[in-house]
């Protein structure tokens, strides 16, 4: 009787405590996407595409170029989709899917509240680095997702847009960005630019050469 007497009032706990009860810490290396800084997403979000650029981009244009070929002394000699074009839906997907993906943390950036304008430099950086890397996709694919794209699961399955198009969408961005680096009272972006250290001279040029 004393045991049931015990067991009760724990039951009773248990069915009304909340299932959250011992959960009583957040881990600051599980951050959401939308509370993320653009100090945290920039380096990232140029690490990640440059990776790509160094890598799978870089090995498709040696090859096409016929700076890197096969080894016809060797059995099994590589490059064989490259040099027959079997281009298929997952030739070379690696910088389709790679570009996109480090594209959406620029886009991130670029869609962070900044009413007092304190963010210019970041937002101008990653436009930057958008157009760069979305020029690529256009040059390689044609018509690609652009106004719908980087929406998460708000638009699953972004609609194509027209190749043209896109380019003056571009040409917008680099004006844009070119105007927010004229920003001198901009929180400066420093050594969190994993590429130009945050030097806005060179951001400028770097977009008039683009």
């Amino acid at each position: 009787m004393k045991k049931i007497k015990f067991i009760l009032p724990v039951l009773f706990l248990s069915l009304f405590s909340c299932d959250d009860y011992l959960d009583i810490n957040d881990s600051p290396n599980a951050l959401l996407y939308q509370d993320l800084t653009p100090s945290q997403l920039l380096p990232g979000a140029q690490m990640a595409t440059y990776r790509v650029q160094a890598t799978t981009m870089n090995q498709l244009g040696n090859v096409y170029m016929n700076s890197w070929t096969r080894n016809v002394a060797s059995f099994g000699n590589g490059y064989d989709r490259e040099l027959r074009l079997i281009l298929d839906s997952s030739f070379y997907n690696g910088i389709w899917d790679g570009l996109y993906r480090g594209i959406m943390n620029f886009q991130g950036i670029i869609d962070k509240p900044n009413a007092s304008g304190d963010l210019d430099h970041y937002i101008a950086i990653a436009k930057i680095c958008k157009v760069h890397y979305m020029q690529y996709i256009v040059d390689l694919y044609g018509d690609a997702p652009y106004t719908e794209a980087w929406k998460g699961r708000g638009i699953l399955t972004p609609k194509y847009d027209d190749d043209y198009q896109i380019y003056k969408s571009l040409i917008a961005e680099l004006e844009s960005a070119r105007t927010l680096l004229t920003n001198t009272h901009a929180i400066a972006v420093g050594q969190r630019d994993v590429m130009l250290g945050g030097d806005v001279g060179v951001w400028t040029r770097f977009a008039n050469t683009l």
